[in-house]
């Protein structure tokens, strides 16, 4: 594979599976949120957790998990990307998920995250919680408890992960979650732009 659409990303920290895993996702109608090594189990080794939603906003389901991870678990294998034993979990996203592209952070604006940067900032934090603010595609807002406002960039950060609040909470229980926007952020894959088959 390329070795540019082969770098670390928030989605693919690893930087070996997006590549693979994007166009058998898209093909689904599912964007891939975050793709990570998980912890080993004796004698079943890592597990590959993938985590979707589908870009329609529907409830992934149990056929299409099934479906993506056969057809992952096959490009796997041939090209020989994990070298020891290994288990494909796939599954959604959730509510407490990984922000991986600032289309993510346009969604969820006004509801509450917490971040972990690469540099800390003038009075030393790297880890961040507080709710989003303002968000475009240059960049977004963060404000914390002590109502101090944070200007970044997606490059400013190492993670990002959204926080399942009761306020998130209550828009799922009344069908009011904010459904997926169009990726904004390049990353070395496919656009995550690709409309969901019929």
């Amino acid at each position: 594979m390329d070795a540019a659409r082969n770098r670390p990303t928030l989605q693919d920290p690893e930087g070996r599976f997006a590549s693979i895993i994007v166009p058998v996702a898209d093909a689904h109608g599912c964007r891939l949120v975050h793709v990570r090594i998980g912890g080993s189990q004796a004698g079943r080794g890592n597990a590959l957790e993938i985590f979707l939603e589908r870009y329609d906003g529907t409830p992934l389901t149990v056929d299409t998990c099934t479906a993506i991870s056969r057809e992952v678990a096959a490009i796997l294998d041939v090209e020989d990307v994990m070298k020891n034993a290994y288990r494909l979990e796939v599954g959604s996203a959730g509510l407490d998920r990984a922000m991986t592209d600032i289309a993510d952070f346009i969604r969820f604006k006004g509801h509450e995250i917490k971040i972990e940067l690469k540099r800390a900032t003038s009075d030393g934090q790297k880890r961040i919680r507080g709710l989003i603010t303002a968000a475009n595609e240059d960049g977004f807002t963060i404000t914390d408890e002590q109502k101090r406002s944070f200007d970044l960039a997606m490059s400013d950060l190492s993670a990002a992960r959204l926080i399942a609040t009761d306020i998130l909470l209550k828009a799922v229980q009344n069908g009011e979650f904010p459904k997926p926007l169009t990726a904004l952020t390049p990353e070395p894959t496919p656009p995550l732009s690709t409309q969901p088959e019929a």
